[in-house]
């Protein structure tokens, strides 16, 4: 399953070493892509999360640029999986207001699934059952 989580930085990598600039939305949504193609969606959900692992780089540790990332990719589990695991980070690198921010826009389980990775009560060691289907 690590594999799974670390694949997307690979992938990241790869398109930042082949270009000059940070990786794209479009380049986002083909990640996105390639996870939704995993047949098993425990398996699967590790991979959009390893998405959300490599966005703040690539958001240069901003918010907006995480959501508009995020939501390049394929469905609203995956999204929240990208912008949860973002906010974590932002939250933990940044700091915890920028991590919240991340999270704008959400509403009900979703905002508060977002909102307690922002503020590191939850992580990939520190699990909840996900409120969409991936």
């Amino acid at each position: 399953i690590a594999c799974y989580f670390w694949q997307p930085q690979w992938w990241r990598q790869t398109v930042a070493a082949a270009t000059t600039s940070a990786v794209s939305v479009q380049q986002f949504k083909q990640m996105g892509e390639y996870c939704a193609e995993i047949p098993e969606a425990s398996v699967r959900l590790h991979c959009y999360e390893g998405i959300g692992n490599v966005t703040a780089q690539d958001a240069n540790f901003k918010a907006d640029g995480a959501r508009t990332l995020c939501n390049a990719l394929p469905n609203d589990g995956a999204r929240l999986l990208c912008l949860s695991l973002a906010a974590n980070h932002l939250g933990i690198d940044v700091n915890v207001e920028m991590g919240v921010a991340t999270c704008e826009g959400l509403t009900g389980a979703a905002e508060t699934y977002c909102l307690r990775h922002a503020r590191n009560q939850l992580n990939i060691a520190n699990r909840v059952e996900l409120p969409y289907s991936i």
